[in-house]
């Protein structure tokens, strides 16, 4: 049993991926220093379809257009969020937060669709250890290390300070219910006024798990050329 345990953490970390050195100072020069696009998904309320609809533009963009695409959630929980058997939450947290880390992409792993999410040691969400001041400077951090990053801000974190500021597009979801979607129109039309390229995103249903290929992935075809 030991050794079993033992074998399928080093698989894991196996799966980690050396990632390119960082992009020439030409390129970081590009949009004022930055060279990832930053993307923010949120919603006035939970059970808004954020997460499912979050994760899947990510794949759209890391499986269907070969880019290398970065999926952080302020979730409390990681189900989603993050790769299960990493290092401790706490443990991981710092190295973010730190600056030790020689590239802080590395602390990234890669799932099967080739979308890079933090490895977690439980249920818990490292991100959430973090407040808003904190997650703008990991966020900068990992601006040279790629080309898209997604950023799934749930209902409770919406407001939190900085977060959706350092965003290039927000993503308002509204779910598939109509009781769904005061909450999050009241919450578009007060980011389109301190925003302005905020989009609106009514999410297919998908009862499973999200098809790319489905209803709701060519959903989300349309959302990435649309933003």
């Amino acid at each position: 049993m030991e050794y079993a345990a033992r074998q399928e953490r080093e698989n894991v970390f196996m799966v980690m991926e050396r990632r390119p050195e960082s992009k020439p100072a030409a390129a970081a020069a590009e949009k004022d220093g930055r060279t990832a696009d930053v993307i923010g998904f949120t919603s006035g309320t939970g059970g808004s379809g954020t997460s499912s609809t979050a994760l899947m533009l990510a794949r759209n963009y890391a499986e269907l257009c070969g880019m290398d695409v970065a999926y952080l959630s302020l979730d409390l929980l990681s189900s989603k969020a993050c790769w299960q058997n990493g290092p401790s939450s706490r443990r991981l947290f710092e190295l973010l937060l730190s600056g030790d880390a020689p590239d802080t992409a590395h602390l990234f792993v890669r799932d099967a669709s080739g979308v890079s999410r933090l490895p977690a040691d439980g249920p818990r969400n490292p991100l959430t250890l973090a407040d808003g001041k904190e997650i703008v400077r990991i966020l900068e951090s990992l601006l040279p290390c790629f080309d898209k990053i997604i950023v799934d801000v749930p209902a409770s974190c919406s407001q939190a300070p900085g977060v959706l500021d350092v965003c290039d597009s927000i993503v308002v979801c509204y779910g598939w219910q109509d009781k769904l979607y005061g909450p999050s129109e009241e919450l578009y039309l007060m980011l389109s006024e301190m925003h302005g390229n905020v989009h609106r995103f009514f999410s297919f249903h998908d009862e499973d798990e999200p098809d790319l290929y489905g209803q709701l992935g060519s959903e989300v075809r349309r959302l990435a050329k649309e933003i």
